[in-house]
């Protein structure tokens, strides 16, 4: 009963805990007039404890101001909110009071859901303790209630709850837990009297509680603890709370964004025409990880990238748009399918370089995410099939700039819309046919002549005027459209400008607010503008230019593709050039800006400076420089030549003559230095060192010094420099990596020598215990991992007449030096990372992906009899993968053949992964011929005498298995060919007939089949079914692949057989909406119904295949279905249709189809005023749980203007509800606004869940 009374105490608030406590601590006498009267107040008390006097003062007081004196409180608060009408009070004011929770922390957390509980139960004041009812008083009454003590004159009623609230605090935040006798007097008579003057009956309960005896004194302390523990607790709560909520806003609002971009992209992919460059795309997407496409702007990148993601899409795939590094890890969910897509990911006009560095910071999280070294599923339906995939564009002189980041992480494969998947006259013109007419395509000159062809052609579609030479000079077009407008539409030049002055966004707030108005006036004044236009003239103007130049996205405007405000700047910027300088984005200027002193660019639509502004726009860029804006004044485009470096540094001199400026570090941790060194430009180096010393030692968010990333850069004569300031060559940025490993990963071989040559410690190892030697084994540079082996200064090469190495014979002849040296050296060759990557294995990889065996070979040559192997050919990584296993994942078999000469030194070729997963279980998986042939070799004649094939997975799976489910059929043949168990099942009764069938490998199952002969069944047993009962033409049915269900039916598979579950192969195929398998199946009746395949079949609950095509909503099975005269009224078990199903369901789509099938004769042949075994109407359906408004209004405009004309609105089911009370109960608001606008309304209201009523989920 104490654990009951507990847990409903907790459940209340601490304050009622601490009443709890109070009852067990004071044994508190029944009140008998007669007996108190016999009483004093002083002479009766007698403790029945050992406790101290000022403990039980304490304990007094808490008793007084815990358990008495919230019902002094109560009546006010109750006299204040009605306890009739405090519910309506708090809904009325849930937004306040909800601010004073989670932004104002007035109110706890806990406080909060006994205001609010998510149960929707009823509330009550008797659940508030004194804290919360003093905080609503304070808030929401007139009562002036205090913080501090009020003077002993005052006996108003909110100077009482003044009072009392004051002293409960007292108590309760108490750090000793002990009050004195002279103060016990002075609180107990001023909180008495305040509680008798607020609720007088209390006197009585009072005096009995001073007379009371204290039990268990310790307790009610500890409670008293626990209240304050739970009020800073509660604190930590509403502060997280109020993190979720609003980590909750920005995921909806991401979810938000990204369902506008992704149905952006489906609107545009209508007009897309595939090329090789799609299919290639699509084609290499299966065995890689990541693609990146190239190109020039308006060539089409984007358009294939977005084509491709939704066609992965339609495979499972999530699409993630995304163009910020941080965004991949906040977005990426570990074994999920996901396909990331990266416009753009260094810069839209020209190398972004920071940009490029946040890549390349975030690169081995990436890799670390996604496991690029060591999958791990290597078994079953996962095996060898990466979960993510990466889709990125970018320009192709961006890419082609010797500053782009080595990702490593996407495993990237180029495809380039300039060179090799350039777009081909035929496919140029496919592409025009898609916007253009044929007359005007036929009238294109020069269809190859410019490489933006496809954007031509979609602005051309969009362009009100369209004429036929926009196809000739279309650039020159837009500039002389653009000069007309100056003249003659000053308004929409303005527009146009303000584009151009903030980067292509132009926020609808600032057009609101008036925020662009300076910049109105600084174009009018560049231009003899005299017009004055206001922001609604302005922001009327960007409408009237949608669709021609820009769009409007989320809240903004910005050009209608990338070319275009390419285009749009180069011909506005000479107008306005004196604002451009002044006010443009300094990411503009850096990007795009070039002296005409130089020469005229050779990038199309660069922006042009006259030599006599050249001096204005060092002046802009020092501000910028001034304001830790340093990739953008250091690193621009311009800082590439050296006669521009020497112009600006020429420049900061005279302004350090002027006046003594100093640069202050970043938020990020990065200084002037830092961005120079990082770009290797001695000259900004030499400069920054001198003028500002302290820097040398600055490091960035990440830890990393100017030389740090001057080796990672390989600059050699920027770390030169460098290294005459930096004391030590080992500092470590902060995932302990050194200067010296970033330079062996990078391959920059005179940066290692530099370093080496100035004692760099090659033994360091990182966080993740990667030392230098695995770095450039990852490298794949074999002259980059001799040098570092060099540096233990043992002469591992050479070799004497018995082919005994130097090492090995000075260890012999006990050299102790050189025998810890060779220790050491064999320490750091074995160095395992945390995965257990060691320098062998990374080489192995880089093997793999590069086909660069020269590093494998030297370390496998390291070898010394005194250590058997210097370099261990044993080791395994934590998921206990060898690198034999990893070169016959990967199907390189020279690494493999390299290796199996090892095999005598320790290293078996059926060693198992964690997975169970052998050598020849990897290579069959992903299908390497030439790897398995290498294996099965080793056995000669005799089966299994080297390599066992049989050896199974942990889930029993065999490398037969496993090639047939991934449909290499070569590997199948070979595998056979050695006298492999074909028929063989697995636990769930799958076989390899089976496997071949779900992943729909028409090739792999013709093999099989055909290894029959005449004879079915007669090697490979077609007739072996699933656990579940389903055959193979079941799973080839249900998954669609309507080839291998023809070869099935063509050996004469049951057509009609059924699962366990009761489902034939027409069913599931119409479960899925596989529409060629059902019209193939449908079609093998010809013209005689049912001869072949049985389309009455129902299952046990009465559904038959359009009952089910109806429920999933596949409307083109459904047409097929009713082509074949399927009953379209057919009843289930409980009398529902399949009209009645498309409703539950939302089929918006199905349920129309139906409809429209009556045409203007109502229930010619769909039957709307059916009903199902409860007396549940279509319209009862489509109001149940979900509440599907569209569908609800579409039977309702069935009647028109004529009430149950077609759908019966007022009929009700077995329980009395109709179709308005279902949707009431359900909580949907709309539907039942909808249907009391068609004339329904019921006042009834129960409280029964619609769950019971639901006939199906």
């Amino acid at each position: 009963m104490v654990g009951e009374s507990w847990n409903d105490a907790l459940s209340l608030g601490s304050d009622w805990v601490i009443c709890f406590f109070v009852k067990l601590c004071f044994k508190v006498p029944k009140l008998d007039c007669e007996s108190h009267a016999k009483q004093s107040f002083q002479s009766t008390f007698r403790m029945a404890t050992s406790l101290p006097q000022e403990d039980i003062n304490f304990l007094r007081l808490a008793g007084l101001l815990q358990s008495i004196a919230p019902r002094a409180v109560r009546r006010w608060f109750d006299k204040e909110f009605h306890p009739n009408r405090l519910k309506q009070f708090l809904s009325k004011n849930r937004n306040r009071i909800h601010d004073m929770t989670f932004k104002n922390r007035v109110i706890t957390q806990s406080e909060y859901n006994l205001l609010f509980p998510k149960d929707a139960s009823e509330v009550s004041s008797l659940m508030f303790d004194v804290s919360l009812m003093v905080c609503l008083l304070k808030h929401f009454t007139d009562l002036d209630i205090q913080d501090n003590l009020p003077p002993e004159t005052i006996h108003t009623t909110d100077a009482d709850i003044s009072r009392i609230k004051f002293y409960r605090n007292y108590i309760v935040h108490s750090d000793s837990g002990k009050i004195t006798e002279r103060k016990f007097t002075v609180i107990w008579k001023c909180v008495v009297e305040a509680i008798v003057r607020l609720l007088p009956e209390l006197k009585l309960e009072i005096d009995a509680l001073m007379s009371s005896s204290v039990t268990n004194g310790s307790d009610i302390k500890n409670v008293l603890r626990l209240e304050k523990e739970l009020e800073k607790t509660n604190q930590h709560l509403s502060a997280v709370n109020q993190k979720l909520e609003t980590l909750e806003i920005q995921h909806n609002n991401i979810r938000e964004i990204r369902h506008r971009i992704l149905k952006e992209w489906r609107e545009t992919n209508e007009k897309y025409v595939s090329t090789s460059a799609t299919t290639f795309i699509f084609k290499s997407l299966q065995d890689n990880r990541g693609v990146v496409i190239t190109g020039s702007p308006g060539c089409g990148k984007s358009a294939a990238a977005h084509h491709v993601a939704l066609k992965m899409g339609k495979e499972g795939y999530e699409i993630v748009p995304c163009d910020d590094p941080s965004e991949i890890l906040k977005h990426f969910i570990k074994d999920k399918i996901q396909v990331f897509v990266i416009d753009d990911i260094c810069g839209k006009f020209t190398l972004n370089q920071q940009k490029a560095d946040l890549w390349e910071q975030i690169d081995g999280k990436i890799n670390m995410l996604t496991e690029s070294f060591t999958p791990k599923d290597d078994n079953d339906e996962n095996s060898g099939k990466s979960k993510v995939r990466f889709i990125i564009t970018c320009r192709e002189n961006i890419y082609r700039h010797n500053a782009f980041p080595n990702l490593t992480c996407f495993s990237l494969i180029q495809c380039s819309f300039s060179t090799k998947y350039k777009i081909s006259p035929d496919e140029m013109r496919n592409i025009a046919l898609s916007y253009v007419p044929e007359n005007i395509v036929n009238e294109i000159e020069n269809i190859c002549l410019y490489d933006f062809f496809p954007f031509i052609c979609g602005l051309y579609f969009k362009k009100a005027n369209q004429d036929p030479r926009f196809f000739t000079d279309p650039v020159e077009i837009i500039e002389n459209e653009i000069s007309v407008m100056k003249i003659k539409s000053e308004s929409s030049f303005l527009c146009l400008s303000l584009l151009v002055l903030k980067s292509n966004n132009i926020s609808k707030d600032d057009l609101r607010s008036g925020n662009v108005e300076h910049l109105v006036k600084s174009v009018c004044s560049d231009c003899d503008i005299e017009l004055v236009v206001s922001m609604v003239t302005l922001q009327n103007c960007f409408e009237r230019l949608k669709g021609i130049y820009i769009i409007e996205e989320v809240e903004k405007y910005t050009a209608i593709h990338d070319k275009m405000f390419d285009i749009i700047a180069a011909a506005i910027a000479p107008y306005i050039m004196k604002s451009l300088i002044t006010y443009a984005e300094i990411s503009f200027l850096a990007n795009r800006i070039h002296f005409l002193s130089f020469g005229r660019s050779n990038l199309p639509c660069a922006v042009h400076i006259p030599q006599a502004l050249e001096i204005v726009y060092f002046k802009r860029i020092y501000k910028e420089a001034l304001n830790g804006k340093y990739w953008e004044v250091f690193g621009g485009i311009q800082a590439e030549k050296k006669t521009y470096r020497n112009l600006l540094l020429f420049f900061l001199k005279e302004q350090d003559t002027c006046q003594q400026i100093s640069y202050v570090t970043s938020e990020d941790g990065q200084t002037p230095l830092f961005v120079s060194s990082y770009l290797g430009y001695v000259d900004f180096v030499e400069y920054f060192i001198a003028k500002c010393p302290y820097h040398i030692n600055v490091k960035d968010k990440e830890g990393r010094s100017s030389l740090y990333v001057a080796c990672k850069n390989g600059h050699i004569a920027a770390v030169k420099y460098l290294m005459k300031y930096y004391e030590d060559v080992n500092a470590e940025m902060a995932y302990k990596t050194t200067a010296l490993s970033t330079a062996c990963k990078n391959g920059h071989i005179e940066v290692v020598q530099l370093l080496l040559d100035n004692n760099a410690d090659i033994n360091r190892t990182n966080k993740f215990n990667k030392n230098a030697l695995y770095f450039a084994c990852r490298n794949g540079n074999v002259q980059l991992v001799s040098l570092l082996l060099s540096a233990y200064d043992l002469d591992i090469k050479v070799r004497n007449t018995h082919d005994q190495t130097t090492l090995l014979t000075e260890c012999q002849n006990g050299h102790t030096e050189t025998s810890k040296q060779a220790k050491e050296f064999c320490r750091d060759v074995n160095q395992q990372s945390d995965p257990g990557f060691t320098p062998l294995y990374i080489a192995c990889l880089q093997a793999c992906q590069n086909g660069h065996n020269d590093t494998v070979k030297f370390l496998l040559d390291l070898k010394g009899e005194t250590f058997k192997s210097c370099v261990d050919t044993r080791i395994k990584t934590i998921y206990r993968w060898s690198v034999l296993h990893f070169a016959c994942f990967n199907g390189h078999t020279e690494v493999a053949k390299l290796l199996l000469v090892h095999v005598d030194n320790g290293m078996t070729v059926n060693d198992r992964t964690n997975n169970g997963a052998t050598s020849l279980y990897l290579a069959c998986m992903n299908g390497h011929l030439e790897s398995v042939k290498c294996l099965l070799a080793l056995n000669g004649d005799k089966l299994n005498s080297c390599v066992d094939t049989t050896i199974k997975n942990k889930n029993e799976w065999s490398v037969v298995h496993i090639a047939c489910f991934n449909g290499h059929i070569e590997v199948v043949k070979l595998l056979i060919g050695v006298g492999m168990n074909i028929n063989e099942t697995l636990k769930d009764g799958s076989t390899a007939l089976y496997l071949a069938c779900e992943k729909g490998h028409y090739e792999t199952v013709k093999y099989l089949l055909d290894l029959n002969g005449d004879k079915l069944n007669s090697r490979v047993n077609t007739t072996l079914t699933h656990k579940n009962g389903e055959s193979v033409l079941h799973i080839a049915c249900f998954n669609g692949h309507t080839e291998v269900t023809k070869l099935l039916i063509d050996v004469r598979l049951n057509v009609n057989d059924t699962s366990h579950k009761g489902y034939t192969p027409l069913i599931v195929a119409c479960m899925n909406g596989h529409y060629d398998t059902v019209k193939f199946l449908l079609d093998l009746n010809g013209d005689k119904l049912n001869s072949c395949i049985d389309t009455a079949f129902k299952l046990e609950v009465g559904y038959s295949a359009l009952h089910v095509a109806c429920y999933r909503g596949h409307t083109n099975i459904v047409r097929l279905l009713l082509k074949v005269n399927v009953n379209i009224n057919d009843k289930s078990k409980y009398g529902l249709t399949p009209l009645h199903l498309a409703c539950l369901k939302g089929h918006y789509e199905t349920v129309t189809f139906l409809i429209d099938l009556n045409g203007n004769k109502a229930n010619s042949r769909v039957d709307t005023t059916l009903k199902a075994e409860d007396a549940w109407s279509v319209l009862h359906a489509a109001s149940c749980e979900k509440g599907h408004y569209e569908t609800v209004k579409c039977l309702l405009d069935l009647n028109g203007d004529k009430t149950k004309s077609r759908v019966d609105t007022k009929v009700k089911d077995t329980h009395g509800n109709s179709a308005s009370r279902v949707a009431f109960l359900n909580q949907h608001t709309e539907i039942k606004k909808l249907l009391t606008d068609h004339g329904i309304n019921e006042a009834e209201q129960r409280r029964h869940s619609m769950k019971e009523y639901c006939v199906i989920s």
